[in-house]
């Protein structure tokens, strides 16, 4: 049941990630007015606000991968 959680915060994080970008490119190549702080729609930035669901999600897998089978 663990790598199934594990699975479901990956593709949550995913998720999260593809709407960030989406928001930049939404305000970069389309000019649209997104009331967001710039340092925010940065890749760094992007990546900043996302890395702790990945590191979680990659830390529950492993965690499930380590307990032997039952």
């Amino acid at each position: 049941m663990p790598a199934v959680l594990a699975l479901r915060l990956c593709i949550a994080a995913l998720v999260v990630s593809i709407l960030c970008f989406a928001v930049h490119a939404a305000s970069y190549w389309l000019h649209l007015a997104v009331p967001l702080p710039a340092q925010i729609l940065r890749f760094l930035g992007v990546f900043g606000m996302t890395w702790p669901l990945w590191a979680y999600a990659v830390a529950v897998y492993r965690r499930h991968l380590s307990k032997p089978a039952a």
